[in-house]
């Protein structure tokens, strides 16, 4: 993959996974534990999914371009 597709693919991978964190943290303030761990379950395949099958490929072809968020 080309080096400028790559960083814009990882640059959207990692606004969405801050969009999905945040509206995650709005679910756990705003609705009962049982919907939190439903909806937490759900939330939790998507952003694996997103950084096993999508970032982590294209760090292994790009390691400069891997989020600073990741090695937290």
């Amino acid at each position: 993959m080309k080096h400028q597709l790559a960083k814009e693919i990882i640059n959207e991978m990692v606004i969405n996974l801050k969009k999905h964190n945040d509206l995650l943290l709005k679910i756990k303030t705003t609705s009962t534990q049982k919907e939190f761990d439903f909806y937490k379950k759900g939330f939790a395949q998507i952003m694996g999914s997103m950084v096993l099958d999508i970032v982590n490929p294209i760090v292994k072809e790009h390691p400069d371009l891997k989020p600073e968020k990741l090695n937290e």
